[in-house]
């Protein structure tokens, strides 16, 4: 095997300028689109109308902590103005802040402080009303605490107080319920990828799975000229150089992935045990695809029916990921 690991090896290598745009193309494709991904994301946050009628400083902080929220798109306005905007679909909602929003909050009261304006077609303001809802519980939690440690300390007040029981909801609040979705007696925890990240990966997968089709243009061109054929009377098999064929490839396929991976290591937050979740996953899509292939090219024989049938199951992986 290792005599046609070789031999396969110095057969790409004389291909190198066809190698060297195989793997220089998707990070150039990347490039290019990224600024009109980042647009398309952008205009895609969900709209919201938001008039403050308190005008105090906790309405103020809630709108600047939902407006800085990737997903949600905040519009200051009258509460005319966002009735009009959610009757005309220009905003999935509208929330307005009524006057004695930070009092009530600092006093605990239940009263209803946020009036939320819909209409039928509103789909996704649910999203946007939790996180308002959550914002308003984080500061009456912590006005409360914030009068708790003023009452029976004197040495804080009640600004300070508010402060450092503030600091105990960065990064993330000290009390959390992470759900999980059991079946079958196994444990699923679904990782919600965003947008952009979901998008990248699949053009890097399915282009890299594109790649190892193309790759197989050599064991067609071996077939045609008879070595295959040479092989496979000389050493009475021809599992060495499948092996080695599906080896190449598979390791050519992942290193068109790597620009891919460098891209969201560097600028997109993820955890140690995510990232190599996505490379352990994602060898284990190239290894299965490449073995599919190699069963292919035994039962096809036809060079353009075997790449008409391999790249019509990309197309359909494709739709099948979006």
């Amino acid at each position: 095997m290792g005599i046609q690991l070789k031999v396969q090896a110095l057969l790409l290598i004389k291909k190198w300028r066809f190698l060297l745009f195989l793997i220089t193309f998707p990070s150039l494709v990347l490039m290019l689109l990224l600024p009109f991904m980042s647009l398309a994301i952008t205009e895609s946050r969900i709209p919201i109308a938001w008039a403050d009628q308190d005008k105090t400083d906790f309405s103020k902080l809630v709108l600047k902590r939902i407006s800085e929220h990737e997903r949600l798109k905040v519009i200051p306005v009258t509460e005319m103005e966002g009735g009009k905007m959610v009757n005309t679909g220009e905003v999935e909602a509208a929330f307005i802040i009524e006057k004695g929003f930070e009092k009530q909050l600092k006093t605990g009261e239940a009263d209803p402080v946020i009036t939320w304006l819909r209409s039928d077609s509103s789909g996704l303001d649910g999203f946007a009303k939790e996180k308002i809802a959550a914002e308003a519980m984080r500061l009456m939690m912590n006005s409360k605490a914030a009068e708790f440690v003023e009452e029976y300390n004197s040495e804080f007040t009640w600004d300070k107080a508010f402060e450092f029981a503030d600091q105990y909801w960065e990064p993330e609040p000290l009390f959390r319920m992470d759900f999980v979705w059991v079946g079958e007696g196994r444990e699923a925890k679904e990782t919600t990828l965003k947008p952009e990240i979901k998008g990248i990966l699949s053009f890097f997968l399915i282009y890299a799975m594109g790649v190892g089709v193309a790759l197989k243009r050599q064991l067609f061109a071996d077939k045609e000229s008879g070595l295959y054929q040479r092989i496979s009377q000389f050493t009475g098999h021809i599992h060495f150089y499948d092996a080695s064929s599906v080896l190449l490839h598979i390791t050519v396929s992942f290193i068109v992935m790597l620009p891919g991976f460098v891209f969201l290591l560097f600028y997109y937050d993820f955890s140690f045990a995510t990232y190599t979740g996505f490379v352990y996953k994602t060898l284990i899509i190239l290894a299965g695809f490449q073995l599919f292939l190699l069963i292919l090219s035994k039962l096809i024989h036809k060079r353009r029916l075997y790449f008409a049938i391999s790249f019509g199951i990309l197309c359909a992986f494709f739709l099948f990921v979006h």
